[in-house]
This record gives C-alpha cells, structure tokens and sequence, in this order.
C-alpha cells in the first residue's frame, strides 16, 4: 500500500501528501485510549501508508463494535483492498489495547492462514500490549493481563474458552470450496456448533470477507439473525447508492486499482466464468451458475400463507449414503386456494437410516394426516424394499410412492416455471436461506 502511486498527477500526490501529514499530526495528538479507531489506525501504519477513504467508511463500523454499540458486523470488499491488514489484524490488537484481558478469536479457512494473522497481530502489538514472555506463540498469545489472542481454522473448534471478540476472515478459500456443498456446510457447522457457542455475553462478531458464492457463511450468518447484522458491501466499481457516496462506475481503491485496472481483470475473469466470478469477488454480489432452471429471487418471503392451503404434500429426497455429502430433505408445500404455491416447511440432514425414520416419523405426526407423504421409488428389488419398510413404518399415513425416471432437471421443470413466474411463496423461517 504505497503512498505515492504513478497514475496519480503531482497536484493529486501533493494534496494526498499534505492530507496524510494533517491526519498523522492529529493522530499524534490524540492519546491511544481515546482515539478513534482511524485515527489509531495511522498510529500503527509504517511509512508510506495511508488511509483510503473505504477504511476510513470501514473505521466508523468497527468503532462501533469496539464501543459495543454493534455485535454483528459483516464487511464485504474486493481482494487486495486492505480488509485483513485494517480489520482483522488491527481490530484484535485493538481491542487487547483497550482490554488487556479480553479474549478475542481469529478464525480462517486453514491454520495456516489463521497462524499467520496471528503473528502479524502479535507483532503489531508488541510495544502496545503487554505480551506474557511464557506464552507468545502466533496461533495463541497471551496479555500479562489475563486475555489472550487466539487464532484457528475453519473446523478447529477453541474449547475451553470463551471470546469477547470473534473475527472470522475469509472463511472459505478457493472456487471450488466454495462449490462444494460439503465445505460450505463444514464452514457453517463450525460457525454455529465452534464459534457461536464460545462467544461471551456481550461479545461480536465480526465477518470480514470476499464472498465466492450466495450460500457462503456471511449470507448464511446474516439470514440466521437477519434484524442484527450490520452489512457494508463495498463493490470495485461504485453501483447506484453506493454507501461511499461515489458515482456509478469509480473504482473503490483508484489510486490502487483504478477503473482501467479493474475493467482488465474483469476482462480476464469473464472469459473463464461469465461475469459471476467478478460479480462476486469484486462486486460483492455472487449469483447462481447461469442454466440454473430456478429463479430463487422470484420466491416470496411471508410471513402467513397469502391464502387458504387446499392440499398439503411433503415429498422426500433420500440421500445415498448417511453422513456424505447428500442430504435427506423433506420439504412440505401447499397448493393455496388463490391457485398460488407455498413452502411451509422443510427439513435435512444427513442422518443414519434409524435418524431418517425418526424425522420423518416426526414430521408425519406434526404435518397431521391432511398431508400427503410422496417418496421416491428408486429402481430394482431395493426400491421396493423400501417402499415397503416407509409404508410399515408410517402406517395409517396418506404415503405414496412413484419410481424415479428422467433426468432432475425436465422432473423440476414444472415446479420451476411456477417459481420463475412469481407463483411460488415460501414461510419464512430459518431453513429459508438454505432451502433457496
């Protein structure tokens, strides 16, 4: 992050020159305790940086959290555009600065990744907060205070203690971890069975990341507690209400990546995948794979059914094999008297086949027997084995079976024309995100 950038004019480098001095003079006079987190920011940058104006936007959210006026804090910006360095990294040291015995997490895709925030924390805050001499490693280091900084990777769950402050920085790190249903899960079980579990009263979260794929940990955090997270999605290339105030089109970072530069990645990355890798990582807003039949934008959220169920139906989707990568699902939809399509409910998981019997039993008895139960038939002696133990086991339901044939996509077809067309609405509830 240089200071001095040749696409910009002498007039522009002298005036970011003299802006930069002002800010530094000013930090200098403002006393570490009270000053705000941007002005602290430009107490611990070396020479040569300097504060762009989306960290200084980024800086009025985190001193918000670090006063605890916000516990859930989401950022969304484009690589290479300083979210690591000026919040994860700076935030933790932050916060043992003002609290030397809080705990705080930082959380990655791997150790690896996560280690190395840590050292990079840790040697920031030498000279800041004072470090116990028996315990300085860089996953886990500790204050003379009795707080410590801890760091781990996706799926390494920090038992024994709880945190004041959990960062979770780029969460997922690949295109394809972020295909991959199964990391996706992976990310999301160590969120609400590792992390979530081990935040104090009191604590936040923070979730700072390029987002990869519309089912990512951020989108799924946000959904889970939609009225508590504050979201800042700061796109490469300013969109109509941009929250910086730009117009449509300038680059976030231009004395970094200006829009030229921007436009030739983008340029590059459409060849590969269409326009959805650059939507995604650059312009923060990920979208399904072009081809999907779906349109899951065109579902309606409510709150109670717009009208009347006429007929209620749950079908079942069995999983291969119990604990892979598939789910069992059942989801229960309506056929409403305006002629319109509900989901009410939907259930998955990936359970043994003594698991699925009992959630599907549980099911049957709250759908009630208005319910018709649909499962899948699949080919030879096996299907029909099945069949026949589902009918035993949920005796005195309304339960058909039909073969499976034809291919996913020409049986969904149906289904999808009416969700494409606005006809489809869905109960809102915490399966939603997941279900859409």
């Amino acid at each position: 992050m240089s200071l001095v950038y040749p696409t910009m004019s002498y007039d522009a480098r002298s005036r970011r020159l003299r802006e930069e001095y002002c800010r530094r003079l000013r930090a200098k006079t403002t006393t570490t305790t009270n000053a705000g987190y941007a002005d602290w920011l430009l107490q611990t940058y070396p020479h040569g940086w300097y504060l762009p104006r989306h960290i200084r936007r980024v800086a009025r959210d985190v001193d918000d959290v670090l006063q605890g006026r916000c516990d859930r804090y989401a950022v969304r910006m484009p690589p290479r555009h300083g979210k690591t360095e000026n919040v994860t990294v700076r935030l933790a040291v932050r916060m043992l600065e003002l609290d030397p015995a809080a705990n705080v997490l930082i959380s990655g895709y791997n150790e690896r990744f996560a280690r190395r925030l840590g050292r990079k924390a840790r040697n920031l805050a030498q000279g800041r907060v004072q470090i116990a001499q028996d315990s300085t490693a860089a996953d886990e280091w500790h204050t003379t205070a009795g707080g410590v900084m801890m760091t781990r990777g996706m799926g390494s769950p920090p038992t024994g203690t709880g945190f004041r402050l959990i960062v979770i920085d780029d969460p997922i790190r690949s295109r394809e971890d972020a295909e991959s249903e199964v990391k996706r899960e992976a990310a999301w079980d160590h969120y609400t069975d590792d992390l979530l579990t081990r935040l104090d009263p009191g604590g936040a979260i923070v979730i700072v990341m390029t987002p990869w794929h519309e089912d990512g940990l951020d989108a799924r955090a946000i959904a889970s507690e939609p009225d508590r997270w504050r979201v800042l999605s700061l796109p490469a290339l300013a969109k109509p209400d941009d929250p910086l105030g730009r117009p449509a089109g300038e680059a976030l970072w231009p004395e970094r990546y200006d829009r030229d530069a921007l436009l030739r990645i983008k340029a590059i990355m459409d060849q590969n995948d269409g326009e959805r890798s650059f939507e995604a990582l650059y312009q923060q807003n990920p979208q399904p794979r072009e081809g999907s039949i779906f349109k899951p934008d065109r579902v309606r959220i409510v709150d109670d059914p717009p009208a009347a169920p006429v007929a209620l139906c749950r079908a079942w989707d069995f999983a291969a094999t119990a604990g892979g990568g598939d789910y069992t699902v059942g989801v229960l939809m309506c056929r409403a008297a305006d002629g319109s399509f509900g989901v009410l409910d939907v259930v998955r998981g990936r359970w043994a086949p003594d698991e699925r019997d009992a959630q599907m039993r549980r099911a049957a008895e709250v759908d009630g027997r208005a319910a018709l139960i649909r499962i899948p038939q699949d080919p030879g002696q096996a299907g029909k084995d099945q069949v026949l133990h589902m009918a035993r086991m949920l005796a005195g339901c309304n339960m058909r079976s039909a073969p499976v044939t034809g291919a996913k996509e020409v049986r969904a077809s149906g289904f999808a024309s009416q969700v494409n067309a606005g006809n489809v609405w869905a109960i809102r509830g915490a399966w939603n995100h997941a279900y859409l």
